[in-house]
C-alpha cells in the first residue's frame, strides 16, 4: 500500500485503492480498529492471501529482541507493543514457514516518534492507524506441480522440452527448470502459492502457460494437464529486439542497426530504432534462425557491436526464435539486454587550488565515471592550477590527487567535497553541469596534509560463502607494534552495504587490520590479494595501499572468516519399500575446500551433520562393506543440489530455505546394474558438439563385453538437464574404463584430467555407482567437459599470464613459441572460471585486451590460447593454463535524474545485468526513500519524494549482494 493510500488525509482514495487491489481472501480478514500508540498492527498471510495464526511477531532494537512478542488471532491479526520510542524492525517466524522480517531482507526500519506514531524510514508520514503493510510467510511443505508437454492439441507427449517455473506476474527470473522426460512428463516441488510455466523446444514455439489464470498451489498436488506446442514453419522470421540508450538510460532514436550473418550464416539485415518513453531507442530486426553480430551508429556516438563484457558477442537464434548470447549474457523476454552507445569525447576542464587560492601545479586529476571506473587517461595541472579531462556524455565525479612528491603534500580531494563529492553532467552535445546546474567546474579545492587528520579505512567481514557478519569487532594496530589505532564493529552501513562492514578512521601510518573470534568464528586477520597478514599504509595524503593489493579507493575488501561453531542438518536414508537404512555414510562436502564433514545414518535410518558455515554438497555412500551393498546418491539428485549453511543458522538448498533434508531412498547394488556416467563435448570454439561417438573401453580386469558406445545429442535426462546438444550418457556396468571421443574431420581426443590435458585417466565405475577419475570432478556422475580439438602445431615455449589478477584490470598473455608458427594475428584466447566456461570471456586477435569481469570475483582464471591455421589446413592448437589465485569483488555505481517529485535511480554493476538489493535515499542527514530492487527491476528504481521548496542535496545508496561493492552518488537539486 502507497504512503498517501495509507494517511487519514484522503481516507476515501485509499478505501477505493484497497477495494481494487486486495483479494477478497485479504478484504474478509479483520483488521485493527483504531490505532493505539506505539503499537503496530497488522496481517499476516500464507502465499494464497489466507490469514495464518500462531506467527510469532517480535520487535528488534537493532540485533536484539525488546519488549513481549505476540502471536498472530485466527484472523492471521496481530497488535504489538513497542516499548518507547525509537527505530525498531519486526521479525515473523511460525512453524512449517520461512522466517522473515518486515519489509524482507534487508528489513524495514520503523520509527517510532514520542506521540507513538510508526512511520517507515525515509517516509514524512506516519502509518494510518499504526496499521502495517501485510506481511507473507512462504511454507516449508511442498507439493508437487506438475504437467505433460504434446506436440498440438492431442498430440504425442513431447520429450526434451526445456520447461521453466516462474513466480505468477514475474517473467524476469525462474524459479527452477527441467526437461520433459521420454513421456513428456515435468514436475516441479513448489512451496503454496501462484506460478506460471515457459515452455521451449528447438522445433516448437515456445509457450507461456499459467500467464493469464497463474497455476494454483494449496494444500494437495497441482497437475496442469496437457500442454500443447505447435511446430515452426519452415522459413519463419524471428526478432533480434533490443533497445538503444545513451550514457543517462535515454533513447537514442534514428539509429542505424546493421545485423551480420556470422559464421556458416550469410547476409546483412538492417532497421532503425525508434519510440518514445521507455521505448525509446527500440529496434526489431528479423532474420531467420542462424548466428548473427549486430552493430550500432549514430551521428555523434562512437560505432559499436553488441557485446558482452566488452567482447563483440555472437547472437544465435534458434529454429524456434529462442535468441542466446556467446559469451553467455542472461537476457529478459528473449530480448538482448539495453545497449549504452557512447558519445565522441568533449573536453571538461576546471582549476586546483590550494586553500589560499593559489593554483596547484603537477597535481594529478581523475574523472571517475558512473561505473566506478576511473577514465584514462588522468589529466595534469599546469602551473596556473588549470586541467583538461577528455569525458563522453556521462555522469562523473571528479578526484585531485597530489602524487608529485613535491616537499608540500595535500590531501586527496573529491571536486564539491570529501563527504559529498560534486556529481558533473555531461550531456549529449558536451554541454557540463555541475550538481545538476548548468556551470563551468568550480575550483577544486585542496587542503594541505596533516599527520593528525584521520582518514577512512573500510571494508567488510565476510564467512566462506561471502555474506557479511555483523556484531564483530575489527582492530587497526600500527605495524610493529601492540598499539591500537581504531576499532570498528561489524554492521549494516548505509553507505558501504547491509551486513558485515566496517569503517575505521586512520591516521597516516602502517597498520595491520584483525577480527577477534568471536560469534562462532574464528579469529582473522586482512591478507589483501596474499595469504599472510597485509600492511595497510594510510600516507599523508590519505592515499590507501596494502602490501601486494590493489586498493581501490580506500576499500580494502573483504576478510573472510573460518565458521566455528556448528549447526545441526538432520535427515532420514530409507531402503525401497520405505523402512530406514542405517549404517550409510553420509558425506558433506564444503565448496570452500574445508574439512569434509561425515555422519552415520542410524537403526531408523535417521543422521545429524554438524556443520559450520559453509556450502555443501551432501552424498550418501554405503562403505560398510556387508553383504548388502546400495547405491551411492546426491542430496537433490543427479545434479546435486548445493546446500548452505548460513552464519544466521538458517539452512538452504539451491537457494530454497529448508529446515532439514528431505528423506533419500537408497536401492540395492548389483554387479549387474549399469550406472549413468554423463559429460558434454565441445568443439574448439567450445560451442557443445553433437554427433560425437564416446566409446568406454574396459580396462583390465574389467571383461572386454562391457563395452559401451554413445553419440553426444541432447540431454536424454529430465531433471538433470546439462545442455540442448553435446550431450552424451553411457551406461556402464561396475568397473574401469577409458573414454575416448571421435568424430570425422576432429582429432581423436580422449578423456583427460585438467592438469594434464592429452594424458588418458582411467574412470572407475564402483558396485554402489560411485563414478571416479584422477584429477576430475564427478559431481552426481558427470564428467568434466571434453573439448574436441583438430591436429594442432606444437608447442615450444609456452604462453605467460601478465597483469594484476583484480576486477578492471587489464590481463594478457605472451604468445608462447609453436611449430610451425602461424603468427600472432591468428590468434585468440578463451578465459575460464574456476574450470568451467565463464560466464564472461573473450575471443579475438592476440594481444586483444581483457578486463576482468565482476562474475569472476573470488573465482580462478584459467585460459586457454588457441592458433588458428590462416589456411585452414591445420587445426587450432590449444594451450591451457593453471588457474590463478581468487580474483577480488566488483564495484557498483549509482546514477540518477529528479523531476516533478520522482527520483530514478539506476544501479549499474559491471557484469550484472540485473542488480538485486537496497537504494535508500537521504536528504541531508535525513532518509527520506528506499527502494528494494528486485531482477525484475532491472536495476532503475522511482522513489516518490516528498521535498519542500529550496534546494536539497540528495545522496543516494545502494547496497547489493556481498559479492557487490556499494554505491554512492549525490544530487543537488531545487524543487
Amino acid at each position: 500500500m502507497s504512503s498517501v493510500a495509507r494517511h487519514l488525509s484522503r481516507p476515501l482514495v485509499a478505501l477505493l485503492a484497497m477495494l481494487l487491489v486486495l483479494p477478497l481472501s485479504q478484504l474478509l480478514v479483520a483488521a485493527p480498529a483504531h490505532a493505539v500508540a506505539f503499537q503496530a498492527q497488522g496481517i499476516v498471510t500464507d502465499a494464497l492471501d489466507n490469514p495464518l495464526s500462531g506467527v510469532t511477531v517480535t520487535a528488534y532494537e537493532g540485533s536484539v529482541a525488546v519488549g513481549t512478542p505476540v502471536a498472530t488471532a485466527a484472523d492471521g491479526a496481530y497488535a504489538l507493543t513497542l516499548p518507547r520510542a525509537g527505530s525498531y524492525t519486526l521479525g515473523f517466524s511460525k512453524s512449517g514457514f520461512v522466517s522473515t522480517s518486515y519489509g524482507g531482507d534487508p528489513a524495514e526500519i520503523l520509527e517510532v516518534n514520542a506521540q507513538g506514531d510508526i512511520t517507515a524510514s525515509g517516509d514524512d508520514e506516519p502509518y494510518e492507524n499504526n496499521e502495517l503493510d501485510t506481511v507473507t510467510l512462504t511454507s516449508v511443505v511442498t507439493r508437487t506441480l506438475s504437467g505433460t508437454a504434446v506436440a498440438a492439441a492431442g498430440g504425442a507427449p513431447l520429450s526434451g522440452v526445456s520447461v521453466s517455473l516462474f513466480a505468477a506476474g514475474d517473467e524476469s527470473e525462474a524459479l527452477a527448470a527441467t526437461t520433459t522426460d521420454s513421456l513428456g512428463a515435468f514436475s516441479f516441488s513448489v512451496p503454496k502459492g501462484r506460478y506460471q510455466l515457459y515452455l521451449a523446444h528447438p522445433s516448437y514455439s515456445p509457450r507461456w502457460f499459467g500467464d493469464d489464470a497463474p497455476v494454483v498451489v494449496d494444500s494437495t498436488d497441482a497437475p496442469t494437464g496437457a500442454i500443447a506446442l505447435t511446430i515452426v514453419a519452415e522459413g519463419t522470421r524471428f526478432p533480434i529486439a533490443g533497445r538503444l540508450v545513451d550514457a543517462f538510460d535515454e533513447g537514442v532514436n534514428g539509429a542505424s542497426v546493421t545485423v551480420t550473418g556470422a559464421g556458416v550464416t550469410s547476409g546483412v539485415h538492417t532497421g532503425t530504432t525508434s519510440g518514445s518513453g521507455d521505448e525509446a531507442g527500440a529496434y526489431s530486426v528479423s532474420v531467420l534462425p542462424g548466428t548473427y553480430e549486430v552493430e550500432f551508429s549514430a551521428p555523434g556516438f562512437l560505432t559499436q557491436k553488441y557485446t558482452s563484457d566488452d567482447v563483440t558477442a555472437t547472437i544465435s537464434v534458434s529454429n524456434n526464435g529462442t535468441l542466446s548470447v556467446t559469451p553467455a549474457d542472461a537476457l529478459t523476454s528473449n530480448r538482448l539486454n539495453d545497449v549504452t552507445l557512447p558519445t565522441q569525447a568533449f573536453p571538461v576542464g576546471g582549476r586546483v587550488t590550494a586553500t589560499s587560492g593559489a593554483p596547484l601545479s603537477a597535481i594529478t586529476v581523475t574523472a571517475v565515471d558512473a561505473d566506478g571506473v576511473a577514465v584514462a587517461p588522468n589529466a595534469v595541472t599546469n602551473s596556473a592550477g588549470a586541467y583538461s579531462l577528455s569525458l563522453r556524455a556521462g555522469i562523473y565525479t571528479v578526484r585531485a590527487t597530489d602524487a608529485n612528491g613535491d616537499a608540500t603534500s595535500y590531501d586527496t580531494t573529491w571536486l564539491g567535497g570529501n563527504a559529498v563529492p560534486a556529481v558533473v553532467t555531461v550531456a549529449r552535445g558536451g554541454a557540463v553541469s555541475v550538481g545538476g546546474q548548468p556551470a563551468p567546474l568550480p575550483d577544486l579545492v585542496m587542503p594541505p596534509s596533516s599527520p593528525d587528520t584521520p582518514h577512512p579505512v573500510v571494508g567488510e567481514v565476510v564467512d566462506v560463502n561471502g555474506d557479511g557478519i555483523d556484531r564483530l569487532t575489527v582492530t587497526a594496530t600500527k605495524a610493529g607494534t601492540s598499539t591500537v589505532a581504531a576499532t570498528a564493529d561489524t554492521g549494516p552501513d548505509g553507505d558501504l552495504g547491509d551486513h558485515g562492514r566496517f569503517r575505521l578512521a586512520l591516521k597516516a601510518g602502517s597498520y595491520t587490520i584483525s577480527v577477534a573470534a568471536a560469534r562462532g568464528f574464528a579469529a582473522g586477520a586482512y591478507v589483501g590479494d596474499g595469504e599472510r597478514t597485509a600492511t595497510v599504509t594510510v600516507a599523508l595524503n590519505g592515499l590507501v595501499t596494502a602490501t601486494d593489493t590493489e586498493v581501490e579507493g580506500n576499500d580494502l575488501g573483504s576478510i573472510t572468516l573460518v565458521g566455528t561453531a556448528t549447526s545441526a542438518l538432520s535427515g532420514t536414508v530409507l531402503k525401497e519399500g520405505g523402512a530406514g537404512l542405517d549404517q550409510i555414510t553420509v558425506i558433506a562436502t564444503p565448496m570452500s575446500g574445508a574439512t569434509t564433514r561425515t555422519a552415520k545414518s542410524g537403526a531408523n535410518g535417521a543422521f545429524t551433520l554438524n556443520l559450520p558455515v559453509d556450502t555443501y554438497r551432501i552424498q550418501y555412500v554405503d562403505d560398510l562393506n556387508d553383504a548388502t551393498t546400495y547405491t551411492s546418491a546426491y542430496y537433490g539428485g543427479t545434479t546435486p543440489a548445493l546446500v548452505k549453511i548460513a552464519n544466521d543458522g538458517s539452512f538452504s538448498a539451491d537457494d530454497t530455505p529448508i529446515s532439514g533434508l528431505a528423506s533419500v531412498t537408497l536401492s540395492v547394488a548389483s554387479a549387474s546394474v549399469p550406472h549413468p556416467v554423463k559429460g558434454t563435448v565441445y568443439d574448439p570454439d567450445y560451442t557443445p558438439l553433437s554427433g560425437v561417438t564416446v566409446t568406454a573401453t574396459p580396462v583390465s580386469p574389467t571383461p572386454a563385453g562391457h563395452q559401451v558406445t554413445g553419440t553426444t545429442g541432447p540431454d536424454p535426462d529430465a531433471g538433470s538437464p546439462l545442455g540442448d546438444a553435446g550431450v552424451y550418457k553411457l551406461m556402464l556396468l561396475p568397473g574401469s574404463y577409458r573414454l575416448t571421443y571421435t568424430k570425422a574431420g576432429y582429432q581423436p581426443t580422449p578423456l583427460a584430467s585438467f592438469d594434464a590435458p592429452g594424458t588418458p585417466v582411467t574412470l572407475t565405475v564402483g558396485l554402489d555407482g560411485r563414478v571416479r577419475a584422477p584429477g576430475l570432478e564427478m559431481a552426481g556422475n558427470v564428467v568434466d567437459d571434453v573439448q574436441l580439438l583438430l591436429p594442432a602445431p606444437r608447442m615450444l615455449k609456452a604462453p605467460k599470464l601478465t597483469g594484476k589478477l583484480v576486477y578492471g584490470q587489464v590481463v594478457t598473455t605472451t604468445f608462447g613459441t609453436w611449430r610451425p608458427d602461424f603468427g600472432k594475428d591468428n590468434a585468440f584466447i578463451e578465459w575460464f572460471l574456476n574450470g568451467k566456461p565463464a560466464d564472461s570471456f573473450t575471443m579475438g586477435n592476440y594481444g586483444e585486451k581483457f578486463r576482468v569481469p565482476a562474475s569472476a570475483v573470488g573465482k580462478r582464471l584459467s585460459y586457454r590460447i588457441q592458433i588458428d591455421d590462416p589456411d585452414g589446413v591445420m587445426a587450432p592448437a590449444v594451450y591451457t593454463s593453471k588457474p590463478t589465485a581468487a580474483i577480488k569483488k566488483a564495484p557498483s555505481a549509482v546514477s540518477g535524474k529528479f523531476k516533478k517529485g520522482k527520483l530514478t535511480v539506476t544501479v549499474k554493476v559491471p557484469g550484472v545485468p540485473k542488480p538485486t538489493g537496497r537504494i535508500t535515499v537521504f536528504d541531508g542527514k535525513k532518509k527520506v526513500g528506499t527502494f528494494k530492487l528486485s531482477a525484475k527491476s532491472k536495476g532503475k528504481g522511482v522513489i516518490k519524494l516528498k521535498l519542500k521548496k529550496g534546494k536539497h542535496k540528495l545522496t543516494i545508496k545502494y547496497v547489493g549482494p556481498g559479492a557487490v561493492k556499494p554505491g554512492k552518488k549525490v544530487l543537488k537539486i531545487k524543487v
